[in-house]
C-alpha cells in the first residue's frame, strides 16, 4: 500500500511539474527528488496521516503517526514530522495547480538529538505549521489548497538511502485571514 501511495504521489508530482514548470518551482523539485531518491527504501513502518488543522485561522497540518511494525522504532527526538520547518518536505498548490513559494528559513538545533522510541501500535500526534515555510502574503485567503508532503523516517542505525519515506496529499481550505 505504501509503495502504491508513493507511486501516485510521483505521478502527481510529474504531472504538476510538467504543467507548471518554472525555474522557481524549488519545492516541487525538492519533493520529486526526495521521492525518487528513496524509491528503493523499504515500506514505511509507520502509518502517517495528515488533515487540515481545525484551529481557527491556522494554516497547519494535524499529523497522526502510528507505529504499525512489530518492532520499536528509535529516532532522534527532533525527527518527528512536526518538529520544526524541515520535519516534512512539501509543495503547496493553489486551486489552479500553481505552486506557492516555499521558503527555506534558517533553523538550527544544537547538540545531538536524544533518542526517542516509538513502541509497536503507539500513536503520536502533532501539528506542522505551514507558515513556517510559506509567506502568509502569498497564500490566497479562503481558497482551496493542495499540500503534497513527504516525511523521511530517520530510523537510527539505518543508512540514509534506506530510510523509509511516508508520503501523502492533504486538501484544505485556507483561512479567511492568513496570519
Amino acid at each position: 500500500m505504501g509503495r502504491l501511495i508513493a507511486l501516485v504521489v510521483s505521478v502527481f508530482l510529474v504531472t504538476v511539474q510538467w504543467r507548471v514548470a518554472r525555474a522557481d518551482d524549488q519545492a516541487l523539485k525538492t519533493l520529486s527528488t526526495l521521492v525518487e531518491k528513496q524509491r528503493a527504501a523499504p515500506p514505511c513502518p509507520v502509518l502517517l496521516t495528515a488533515e487540515s488543522s481545525q484551529r481557527p485561522g491556522a494554516l497547519a497540518l494535524q499529523f497522526t503517526l502510528t507505529n504499525v511494525s512489530p518492532n520499536t522504532i528509535v529516532i532522534g527526538a527532533g525527527d518527528l514530522p512536526w518538529d520544526g520547518p524541515y520535519g516534512i518536505t512539501f509543495a503547496a498548490l493553489d486551486a489552479k495547480g500553481m505552486p506557492l513559494d516555499v521558503g527555506y528559513p534558517i533553523y538550527d538545533q544544537f547538540g545531538p538529538p536524544p533518542k526517542f522510541a516509538i513502541a509497536p501500535q503507539q500513536t503520536l500526534r502533532g501539528t506542522y505549521d505551514l507558515l513556517w515555510r510559506l509567506d502568509p502574503g502569498g497564500v490566497p485567503p479562503n481558497a482551496k489548497l493542495t499540500v503534497v508532503w513527504a516525511y523521511l523516517l530517520r530510523i537510527m542505525g539505518i543508512p540514509a538511502n534506506r530510510q523509509p519515506l511516508c508520503t501523502g496529499i492533504t486538501f484544505m481550505l485556507t483561512p479567511k485571514k492568513v496570519q
